[in-house]
């Protein structure tokens, strides 16, 4: 009694609402104390300048079972201007990260340059592209063999301007690469022999009107093995390559790789993953969650196996647009914002390609963590269950290498939540 009347002096000293009298006074003691270390590091994260703490640390605030007011405040229960707050702060960081984000791979891309069209060369004007020159000796044509191509002198064989040295010369690299390659007979030995060597690559490059599109649509675009090709499809690349002209063949071979590099950069979310779940395990170690605290601690939640409810939607261009992650779009959550918590599975597609660049050896292993991965199974379930149903889903968070979005859940099991049974994870 006398430690309740102690909490409620306090309280009305400072001008905070009063306590109800059936209120425990440890746990408002205990609620105090948390209040006062929540706000002590949000002073210091507000000191250092990171909003992403702040907004974590006023949502943790927000959740407390007991808070009081700060004193002399108008507000009886400042958790909505918190949430609020917490919000508001998040999505200030998040803007700052993609604006950030964007600036600094513009700067390292520089411009196209205007004189090849970022092809890093222009078409030989002996040959025609052809490769070869028709000469007479004597009373007799000869061929005489011809590059095929000039290196372009205002971007230096890169296709870029004003682009960052490290870029400048890797881009270099690959059109050499490229060239070197497409002198050469055997398409399949090419082709893997430039898929396997983007390492460095930067991704959100490609060319305008690729020559070569004859090719491109018999293997359509990487990754993928070229030994994994179709016999049919080999064969008709083969005869393609062989009546094909070296200057098309390496913009073919230089656009390929502009695209493989694009996809690997897409799964660098997968980079360094050792552990190799199974669908068992997901299922077994999901710990229940909600959509809200994944958002907001989402960070303390990486690598581990959560279930969360939430209600199905279509997935609209405005969503879409309000995150750069090629994945997203098939799982779309009613009231998630995409930048904060992005769902999503994979397709058989997909695995081939995370298989295929795991082959190839681009990223770190990122094939070695969905060897078990089921995508027909989720894919099948998602098409059974309609659009506005509440549905369950289990998965694993993983980080997105930007920051942006703050979450990512790689769904392996959903399930529809039949009704009288939300809330109640299995």
């Amino acid at each position: 009694m006398k430690l309740l009347l102690s909490v409620t002096l306090f309280l009305a000293a400072v001008g905070a609402p009063l306590p109800a009298q059936s209120d425990d006074p440890s746990k408002l003691l205990a609620s105090l104390e948390q209040q006062r270390q929540l706000s002590h590091r949000l002073r210091e994260a507000r000191q250092t300048g990171d909003l992403q703490e702040v907004a974590r640390v006023m949502a943790s605030l927000s959740a407390l079972p007991h808070l009081v007011a700060l004193p002399f405040s108008n507000e009886d229960d400042p958790r909505g201007a918190l949430k609020a707050q917490a919000r508001e702060m998040l999505d200030q960081e998040l803007a700052n990260a993609t604006k950030v984000l964007e600036q600094t791979r513009r700067q390292a891309l520089g411009k196209a340059c205007t004189r090849c069209d970022g092809r890093a060369y222009r078409q030989c004007g002996r040959c025609q592209g052809k490769g070869y020159r028709e000469r007479r000796v004597g009373r007799r044509m000869r061929r005489i063999d011809c590059r095929a191509w000039d290196p372009c002198p205002v971007c230096s064989e890169s296709g870029r301007l004003a682009a960052d040295p490290e870029v400048h010369q890797r881009l270099q690299r690959l059109v050499l690469l490229a060239g070197k390659e497409a002198v050469r007979i055997d398409v399949l030995t090419a082709i893997k022999n430039v898929l396997s060597n983007l390492d460095g690559v930067p991704p959100g490059l490609a060319l305008e009107s690729p020559r070569g599109g004859f090719l491109l649509k018999i293997t359509g675009h990487g990754p993928f093995i070229p030994d994994k090709l179709k016999s049919t499809d080999k064969k008709k690349l083969k005869a393609a390559w062989l009546k094909s002209q070296p200057a098309d063949r390496r913009e073919y071979l230089y656009q390929l790789a502009l695209d493989t590099a694009r996809v690997a950069d897409g799964l660098r979310f997968l980079s360094g993953q050792t552990k190799v779940p199974t669908l068992a395990e997901v299922i077994k170690k999901a710990t229940p969650t909600t959509v809200e605290e994944l958002a907001w601690n989402g960070r303390s939640l990486i690598g581990k196996f959560v279930s969360i409810e939430a209600v199905g939607k279509k997935p609209t261009q405005e969503y879409l647009d309000a995150v750069d992650f090629p994945l997203a779009g098939r799982i779309n959550l009613d009231g998630v914002d995409p930048k904060m918590v992005v769902a999503f599975c994979y397709v058989p597609e997909d695995i081939e390609a995370i298989r295929a660049c795991g082959k190839l050896g681009i990223g770190d292993k990122i094939d070695r963590s969905v060897r078990s991965y089921p995508p027909r199974a989720v894919m099948k379930a998602l098409q059974k269950i309609g659009v506005g149903k509440r549905l369950r889903l289990q998965g694993r968070v993983l980080r997105h290498p930007d920051g942006v979005p703050a979450a990512l859940l790689e769904v392996w099991r959903v399930e529809e939540v039949a009704a009288g049974e939300e809330g109640a994870q299995r």
